[in-house]
């Protein structure tokens, strides 16, 4: 036991000493206790207001007492009394914490006693405690550890288990949500934060780091606690977590970077702190030890997160192609986790982000280490659209459609918006026309799903089919005439059965290119999709009339399918009331309805099927076509932000404005007179 000479309080505290000594000899244990509990509760209100907390041989004291009265005999059991003290009796209480710490180090009590003695302590009584005063015991422990004089009498040992007790006992009250704001007023932030960035011996335990980083990630779900762990420098000590100056690979390190990642994950929900992200190179960081701990598949979907976190900004994705064997590192942890469903979901999120809008991302992807990337993702879609169809057969046997189909769909509908999003790039386009997997899949989608059940899925395959359709490859696979003919009868349905413009867009967009192929025009013509998308030009949806008049241009080429459609169902009266009612500064619009009536015209035989009411509609709506080009305004006078990326491209607006011109000032010009259709 220590000797203290000449303190106020050792005659007290030595006949309390006595008095436990005594009842120790006794065989009550209950009696033992209950005493304890009194005689520790008057010894806290003495050292309350006669303690120095700044004063070490105070500090030493409370060490001497407390071992009289540790919680292995019922010490300080009343939490409900120790909610009530003051802020100095907090600071008395945080020092009697460790002192077990102490007996432990010079052999008083074991430490596989001490291991969960003090969390215990602080949690235990939780429910009929205030929070506030339990966060507040915690604090001061913190505080008092970082005295130079409690590390010196407990030791670097004693030290760093007092510290992980603590740790411990933050993490199980940092779960409950309510408290998020009491951990960021206490002052605790700062103080964890210190602890993660410090280099000393008693803080450098792994295991003290997951906890802390642990307590760090439960409370950052609130947007004031993220703000305030961002401001407090948060990302650059997690960076210095994730750069030791070497990664052992160690069980304990990898659930430190679960720790990590998950914490990363909530600073991002908000945008507007990616930049700091990316400049700190934490991308880089990510990436390291994304490839250091391939295996590791619970850090992996973590990661993931803190990815698709990122990726839902269009600037930010344009970091991902700086950073070097990110994009290789996304594709290996995607082949080796292949049937880890939700890290393929997150994965394939992220990937379709970054290949939304960067050409160069989509080859970067597919063509990475010789066409792997295209590889991987092709063989993912086959997987999961086969497993689709195995839980299929199961709902259909009546055993019901549960989560698992639902998350199944999920991840389906994330690979094909992938395959969507790439195969805007025409290389890859082309590459993954002639893949049977990836064309079969799609096909197979379109013919099994429905709008109502899965509209996502269906309208990422039927905008990925679009794209394909583009490129007239030899090897294209949707351009056999099998294909053709299998794709309108699965559009068709789209069309006359969706109520969705979305749905009804895509529809035209894909019918808009097939048409482009005679064959497809004639199935169209038998299966009466032609008729549908003259009716569609009278929709308020300005992109499905575009899309629908994008097919109609096609469909026009061929004379009889052009007859039919003026003389059945007024195409030409429509057409003419689109130029009549069109924005003016719609002008894309009005040229592919112009480019329609031109073919309209290739046809001299039609001369005499164009009713006098017709005409007068189509001269009036030439005629402001016409007279809205030559009225427009520079596009340099009125949309200089239309500039990409720093290019002007009123070039382009100007030429395409020529064309319109060009092309309603011949058609007026060569429509039929009055006189004409009468003779």
């Amino acid at each position: 036991m220590l000797q203290l000479k000449n303190h106020p309080l050792i005659d007290q505290i030595a006949n309390i000493m006595q008095k436990v000594e005594l009842m120790i000899q006794t065989s009550d244990k209950r009696l033992i206790k209950a005493a304890l509990q009194s005689l520790s509760l008057e010894v806290m209100m003495k050292i309350q207001t006669n303690v120095n907390a700044n004063n070490h041989e105070d500090v030493r004291l409370v060490y001497a007492s407390k071992q009289f009265f540790s919680d292995e005999f019922g010490v300080l059991d009343n939490v409900k009394t120790l909610a009530t003290l003051s802020e100095s009796a907090m600071n008395c209480a945080a020092k009697g914490i460790f002192l077990q710490a102490y007996l432990a180090e010079n052999g008083r009590i074991s430490w596989d006693d001490y291991k969960t003695d003090v969390s215990d302590f602080i949690v235990a009584k939780a429910k009929s405690a205030d929070s506030a005063s339990l966060l507040r015991l915690a604090r001061c422990t913190l505080e008092l550890l970082k005295l130079e004089a409690v590390v010196e009498d407990v030791g670097e040992r004693g030290a760093s288990a007092a510290y992980l007790n603590v740790a411990r006992a933050l993490f199980k009250l940092s779960k409950d949500a309510s408290l998020d704001g009491q951990f960021r007023q206490e002052g605790l932030v700062q103080l964890i934060l210190a602890l993660l960035s410090s280099s000393a011996p008693q803080c450098a335990s792994t295991e003290l780091r997951v906890f802390l980083v642990g307590v760090l990630k439960n409370i950052s779900s609130s947007d004031d606690n993220q703000r305030f762990l961002v401001k407090q420098g948060a990302l650059v000590t997690m960076q210095g977590l994730m750069r030791p100056a070497s990664l052992t690979g160690s069980a304990a390190e990898g659930q430190l970077f679960i720790q990590i990642a998950a914490l990363l994950r909530n600073l991002m929900a908000a945008s507007k702190r990616h930049p700091q992200f990316v400049s700190l190179g934490l991308l880089d960081d990510l990436t390291r030890i994304s490839a250091a701990y391939l295996t590791n598949e619970e850090l992996q979907i973590n990661i993931s997160r803190v990815f698709s976190k990122l990726t839902v900004c269009e600037n930010t994705c344009k970091a991902f192609s700086n950073v070097s064997g990110l994009i290789s590192q996304i594709l290996r942890c995607l082949a080796a986790h292949k049937g880890a469903l939700s890290l393929v979901t997150r994965h394939a999120f992220v990937l379709g982000n970054l290949t939304a809008k960067e050409d160069c991302l989509r080859e970067m992807l597919m063509f990475e280490g010789e066409d792997e990337g295209a590889r991987i993702i092709s063989g993912l879609l086959e997987r999961y659209w086969q497993r689709d169809r195995k839980l299929a057969q199961l709902e259909a046997s009546g055993s019901g459609k549960g989560t698992d189909a639902a998350d199944c769909e999920g991840v389906l509908v994330k690979l094909v918006r992938l395959v969507a999003n790439v195969t805007i790039s025409p290389t890859v386009g082309t590459y993954l026309s002639s893949d049977p997997v990836v064309v079969d899949t799609l096909l197979d989608i379109l013919g099994c799903k429905r709008m109502p059940e899965s509209e996502e899925l269906v309208l990422s395959a039927t905008a990925a089919v679009t794209n394909l359709l583009f490129y007239d490859s030899p090897d294209n696979l949707l351009l056999t005439s099998d294909n053709k003919l299998l794709q309108c009868k699965l559009l068709r349905p789209m069309l006359l059965e969706s109520y969705n413009v979305e749905a009804l867009v895509e529809a035209a967009r894909a019918l808009g290119n097939l048409s482009r192929h005679q064959d497809a025009r004639q199935w169209m013509v038998e299966l009466r999709i032609d008729e549908v998308l003259s009716i569609l030009l009278a929709h308020g949806d300005r992109d499905l009339v575009f899309y629908a008049c994008g097919a109609l241009v096609n469909l026009a080429a061929d004379p009889d399918a052009g007859v039919r459609l003026c003389q059945g169902f007024k195409l030409r009266g429509k057409l003419a009331a689109l130029l009549r009612d069109a924005p003016e500064e719609d002008e894309e619009l009005m040229l592919v309805a112009v480019k329609v009536l031109s073919n309209l015209r290739l046809d001299p035989s039609s001369e005499e099927s164009w009713p006098d009411d017709e005409l007068s509609a189509l001269r009036e709506g030439l005629h402001r076509t016409c007279s809205t080009c030559e009225n427009a305004p520079q596009p340099d006078q009125t949309e200089p932000e239309d500039a990409v990326d720093g290019q002007d491209n009123s070039t382009g607006v100007l030429q395409s404005r020529e064309v319109l011109f060009d092309l309603a000032s011949r058609l007026l010009s060569s429509l039929p007179t009055p006189e004409a259709t009468e003779s």
